[in-house]
């Protein structure tokens, strides 16, 4: 069992069924540790949570797998998965994301355990917790769509992040785009998109 299947649901390339299996797999603690989604599960015959890609966590293949459970409206679980990236993120602030980190879950050290050759900062890794939040809040930019270039769809937010306030995204002819996500609820959140021809 790999996380590879996360890469065919981020393509649109699986059935609601299969899509379905395998969200339910990934959010089993064999794949979905602490610091994210382990490239091989915990029990698998391979599995080396220190291995190059053998049950390490690599942040983005958590965020396409996050982007992929949301294509099929599992924005609970993907939800999850991004937690796990977040708190990674939190372990190595001062350098950033890594290209990839081991994937032993906390108590196996209380610690994140950084893969010793690992590239940090790595650009892919650096832009993986956008691509979570963009799939989580459902953003979508459509310059050829008329009166709303700039749609939110079943937006949604990780556990530990109440509001998130986008200010001043360019939205190219469209000038700049204000996007606000609030928690009114466990599972219910509520959203406003506000265009300014501003593009400075």
């Amino acid at each position: 069992m790999t996380s590879n299947a996360g890469h065919v649901l981020f393509a649109g390339a699986a059935t609601e069924a299969q899509a379905a299996g395998f969200a339910a797999l990934c959010d089993s603690p064999d794949f979905a540790a602490t610091w994210g989604l382990r490239t091989v599960a915990a029990g698998t015959p391979r599995f080396n949570p220190m291995g190059y890609h053998t049950g390490s966590i690599w942040p983005h293949d958590a965020s396409l797998t996050v982007a992929g459970l949301c294509r099929y409206g599992e924005k609970r679980r993907a939800a999850r998965l991004a937690e796990g990236l977040f708190a990674a993120s939190r372990e190595v602030r001062l350098r950033g994301l890594p290209e990839l980190c081991c994937g032993l879950d906390a108590g196996e050290p209380p610690r994140l355990v950084s893969y010793p050759s690992a590239c940090s900062t790595q650009a892919w890794a650096a832009g993986s917790p956008f691509l979570c939040l963009k799939a989580l809040i459902g953003l979508d930019i459509d310059m050829t769509r008329e009166g709303e270039p700039v749609t939110l769809a079943d937006p949604w937010l990780p556990d530990g992040i109440d509001r998130l306030d986008i200010e001043r995204l360019p939205v190219a002819a469209a000038g700049r785009a204000s996007i606000r996500v609030e928690r009114t609820g466990s599972e219910r959140f509520q959203s406003e998109v506000a265009l300014t021809g501003d593009k400075t």
